[in-house]
């Protein structure tokens, strides 16, 4: 069990877990001792309060009929038991009133010279040493004198010692059985912490890199062009240059800046059926010039009508338009971008396809694909932000992205959503 918990979790989350867990296992500890101790008490008053109510009554046969009640111990008389609760004769004695005792029960113990009625006439319940036992011994007050009724405790002491050992023998299995319970839950919850951890650091080191890299071009460029005296045309390379770095910066933050706001927001935009034919007629319209730029074609294979998503204003454009620049870039130089909205399967969900002609992403790469700062190949093209984008978009309005391989040889991805399905009440998916 070590050698697989090792294999699927790190060493810091077994950590985590085990300190969670032993935590909680004490706090169980303690509240089940308390419990356990409140729990003994309640039943020892219980059975006490028991013992006092038949020495009472064996008492009250003992002042309404002493001949009967003095004749034999542990027999039923005048309906009132002379046995305990545990089988245990209730002996019974009479004292007078300077503390003599004057008349015993047969078989009855020999009471401890010490024993006295009590000093404030008044009668009473206590625990007294009795030929060796614990006797609880109960007073009153009678014609003449004193009677006083004893029942031996040594087996209620029994029950008790059998209890308290059940709930210690029980306390080690409870204990165990709740520390693994809680290293399980322990664990369930602390991995996609630990994940999400993990990605941000990633996630960090990656920007940092990102952002980085047109800086220290921007930097580099300016420090050769102040070197020396150059001509005018070399300035406006290395304007165009700068520009271009800050472009590429200024779209590094913006998508960024996108994902924070889609990942803190706890309220979401207000919800718009949108016609999805129209989605993709206007994102291959908005992407023509940058695909005849490289002699690309951008075909609508598909225009399905009556498709609805239930989006934000917008964020079908984002998410259609990061697809498509993708396909522009990876695509290959005077190829074929394919477009589509159709419906797929039962029940009907809408789908959003775009597909490219380009080298296409390796089949292994197709989840990693989706993380951020992630680029097909590796290649320089882009900031590996778009299908992070447009995933964040698809589970946020209740879609699904996947990636695939394209019957044009390059990448496939499409999008799903269940089609035509009404807003949500107050705007939220």
């Amino acid at each position: 069990m070590r050698l697989g918990l090792r294999g699927r979790f790190s060493r810091r989350e077994l950590l985590g877990a085990a300190k969670v867990a032993l935590v909680a296992t004490a706090l169980i500890a303690l509240s089940y001792a308390g419990t356990v101790a409140l729990l003994d008490l309640a039943v020892a008053f219980h059975l006490t309060g028991q013992v006092d109510r038949q020495l009472a009554a064996r008492l009250q046969v003992a002042e309404a009929s002493p001949n009967k009640a003095f004749s034999s111990a542990g027999v039923q008389i005048s309906g009132r038991y002379g046995l305990g609760i545990y089988g245990e004769p209730i002996a019974l004695w009479a004292f007078s009133d300077g503390g003599e005792v004057t008349r015993t029960a047969p078989h009855d113990p020999v009471l401890p010279a010490t024993l006295a009625p009590p000093a404030d006439g008044r009668g009473e319940a206590l625990n007294y040493g009795v030929d060796g036992s614990t006797y609880r011994l109960y007073w009153l007050k009678a014609r003449g004198g004193w009677l006083l009724a004893g029942e031996s405790l040594t087996e209620l002491g029994h029950v008790e010692a059998v209890l308290v050992g059940s709930e210690a023998i029980a306390l080690p299995f409870l204990l165990i059985a709740f520390f693994l319970v809680a290293l399980a839950i322990g664990l369930r919850s602390a991995r996609p912490v630990e994940l999400a951890r993990r990605r941000q650091l990633e996630f960090t080191a990656d920007a940092s890199h990102e952002l980085r890299t047109p800086l220290s071009v921007i930097e580099a460029e300016i420090t050769l062009a102040r070197q020396k005296p150059r001509q005018a045309a070399e300035y406006e390379r290395v304007l165009d240059q700068v520009a271009n770095e800050a472009a590429r910066l200024r779209g590094i933050v913006e998508d960024l800046l996108w994902l924070a706001r889609v990942d803190s927001e706890p309220a979401r935009p207000p919800l718009t059926p949108l016609e999805l034919v129209e989605v993709v007629s206007a994102t291959a319209h908005r992407f023509a010039s940058l695909a005849a730029a490289r002699r690309q074609r951008i075909e609508v294979a598909a225009a399905e009508r009556g498709l609805l998503v239930a989006a934000p204003a917008g964020w079908l454009d984002k998410l259609a338009g990061a697809l498509v620049d993708n396909a522009c870039r990876h695509g290959s130089e005077g190829g074929l971008i394919r477009l589509s909205a159709l419906s797929l399967g039962a029940p009907r969900r809408a789908c959003l396809r775009v597909e490219d002609d380009g080298p296409g992403i390796a089949e292994p790469d197709w989840q990693a694909m989706l993380g951020r700062f992630r680029r097909a190949g590796g290649g320089p093209d882009g900031h590996g932000l778009g299908l992070a984008i447009a995933d964040s978009v698809a589970r946020e309005t209740g879609g699904q992205l996947r990636i695939g391989r394209s019957h044009l040889g390059g990448a496939l991805v499409e999008v799903t959503w269940p089609s035509g399905r009404p807003s949500p009440p107050g705007g939220v998916p």
